[in-house]
């Protein structure tokens, strides 16, 4: 009787082992699975902001030319279009004179992130 007991009791443990092992090693599959989703998953939202950064990059120094266009003595500036693309600004409109776009095209190149400018001004006399 003392045998059976005791086999029993074994029998339990084992099983008990056994089946407390497959529960963590399947904890340890799921962690593992959760761990790449979330990885891919930032991995994605990070190309996302990468892509945002860059158009918000793009709107942020339109405005600032703008900006910098506007406070320019000189400069009419409300018949210049200012529009950027992955760091180059395209500029179409009127200036007065040659001296005019030449100082629109230089307060254009001291704006951070400008990396060239295609200038589309034509000088209306």
């Amino acid at each position: 009787m003392k045998n059976v007991k005791l086999t029993h009791t074994l029998m339990a443990v084992v099983l008990g082992t056994a089946l407390i092992s497959s529960s963590v090693l399947a904890e340890e599959s799921f962690k593992n699975k959760a761990t790449q989703a979330l990885d891919s998953a930032g991995q994605k939202i990070d190309d996302s902001m990468k892509s945002v950064d860059g158009y918000m990059d793009d709107s942020a120094i339109t405005a600032k030319i703008k900006s910098e266009l506007l406070a320019e003595k000189g400069i009419n500036s409300t018949g210049i279009a200012v529009k950027t693309e992955k760091g180059v600004v395209y500029i179409s409109g009127f200036v007065k004179s040659e001296q005019q776009s030449r100082k629109v095209l230089d307060v254009i190149s001291k704006v951070k992130g400008v990396k060239s400018i295609q200038n589309g001004l034509t000088i209306k006399k």
